[in-house]
């Protein structure tokens, strides 16, 4: 596919790509976004304690992470295309065998595990596309689609609270279901790039040659954690996403409950979303420019968010400084998602980025299944919502000591893989045709034809 005509004029590909995956993340990976309305609602409905129900929106939100390995899976295995289409369907039957459930245990797998898959599947598949067909715009690429994830949290939390008021849980379960599916349409028009061809030409090239086990090729994926800095890239992701569950979950319930009606609530929720909408473009907009340091940018931001909410209960009480609160935990934090495929990059090459992605998703999973679950324990003990914000606060700065340490130990891992006797494979990032991977023995050199692209 060269392009679609529209009027006589051709659209490229890559704009279809774009805006393919932007409506993607719109639509079928934003609903983590709404994890604090329907944990009001699932509390209402089944008078469950907070650590029990926490359950099922911190898996939703893990697997919305964890769920990524798979996803990559099926990326490396047929297509991106595929991912987002498989996501499509997680999502229809995780919503809508939602709706018919009467067990919140139940709500577990079908919630949390089913549709967090779903969730992971649209969102790796959206920007895994993005990261194949922008080479020298990458940054701005998945600025601009990451910003459809931001799109999605200004409109879900209100959304979902105006479904559960008019139909009931049930309802809105079911009607989410329908929202989701939506994204079926958006990954059948996303067809495999020449760039994401080639890759996968000279994949199935060595697979044949190899012939190593399913085993041997996962141990080769995590050999990209010897490398130091992208450890502890991992590990910071880990600590961020922490703090963004329990910010995440508990939020409109500490707005409901400090004299915010649950409509202001979810407004209030909804401005995380635009002030992620923002950041995510300014950052992108930003990482393209040589002279800016993304790993800065990644890891500054922590330190700034951690102070706001570590402070919130004293002085979000008031809605102004609830507003406050939400426009700028939106803006220090969206940005963070924009800088993973360039950093990912950065730190492990262009051949590893479907491999790299999936196993920050997992530390990010953890984490946002850990958070939740431990804000849960807290407030369940009599402990109020302060120690639950200043426990989130506190892995915000561990984030940004984490992000610190990796920028220390990135120019030691770049001296390691230009030594001669490594000669790892790498795919160049300059614009050429014709691009040589190294194998571990001298003699058996490669080439992989790959596009020239602007």
């Amino acid at each position: 596919m060269t392009g679609w005509y529209d009027g006589g004029r051709c659209i490229s590909e890559r704009q279809v790509v774009l805006v393919s995956a932007f409506l993607t993340m719109s639509f079928g990976s934003s609903l983590m976004s709404a994890t604090g309305i329907i944990h009001v609602s699932l509390l209402n409905h089944f008078k469950e304690s907070v650590p029990v129900t926490a359950w099922t929106g911190a898996l939703f939100s893990a697997f919305f992470c964890l769920g990524a390995p798979l996803a990559g899976v099926v990326i490396n295995m047929i297509s991106c295309r595929a991912c987002i289409i498989c996501g499509a369907f997680l999502n229809l039957v995780g919503f809508g065998v939602s709706s018919l459930v009467s067990n919140i245990y139940v709500l577990y797998l079908t919630y949390g595990v089913i549709a967090g898959t779903g969730q992971a599947f649209g969102y790796t598949g959206s920007f895994v596309v993005v990261g194949f067909y922008f080479r020298k715009q990458r940054s701005l690429a998945t600025g601009v689609v990451v910003a459809g994830f931001a799109a999605g949290m200004v409109v879900f939390p209100f959304l979902t609270q105006t479904l559960v008021a008019e139909y009931g849980l049930q309802g809105a379960f079911l009607l989410l279901s329908a929202v989701g599916f939506q994204t079926c349409v958006f990954g059948a028009i996303v067809a495999p790039g020449r760039t994401e061809r080639a890759l996968y030409s000279e994949a199935k090239r060595r697979r044949q040659i190899s012939k190593t086990s399913v085993c041997k090729r996962l141990y080769d994926d995590l050999r990209i954690l010897n490398k130091m800095s992208y450890l502890i890239f991992c590990v910071s992701i880990f600590l961020w996403c922490k703090s963004l569950s329990i910010v995440t979950m508990f939020v409109t319930d500490y707005y409901h409950t400090t004299g915010s009606s649950m409509v202001e609530a979810a407004f209030l929720t909804s401005l995380i979303g635009i002030g992620s909408i923002i950041s995510r473009v300014l950052v992108g907009i930003a990482a393209v420019d040589g002279g800016v340091d993304r790993k800065l940018l990644y890891f500054g931001s922590y330190g700034v968010i951690g102070v706001f909410t570590l402070t919130l209960p004293f002085y979000g009480t008031s809605y102004w400084g609830k507003a406050c609160f939400s426009s700028l935990f939106g803006l220090y934090t969206g940005g963070s998602w924009t800088l993973l495929s360039p950093i990912t990059v950065e730190l492990v090459g262009l051949e590893n980025l479907a491999s790299g992605f999936s196993i920050e998703m997992v530390a990010a999973g953890l984490g946002l299944l850990t958070g939740p679950i431990v804000g849960g324990y807290l407030i369940n003990g009599g402990t109020g919502f302060t120690y639950v914000f200043a426990y989130a606060g506190m892995m915000h700065f561990l984030a940004f000591f984490s992000g610190l340490l990796m920028s220390l130990f990135t120019q030691q891992d770049l001296d390691t893989r230009t030594k001669p006797e490594h000669k790892p494979m790498c795919i160049s990032e300059k614009v050429e045709d014709v691009v040589v991977l190294y194998e571990t023995q001298p003699e058996q050199k490669s080439f992989l034809i790959l596009p020239t692209e602007d």
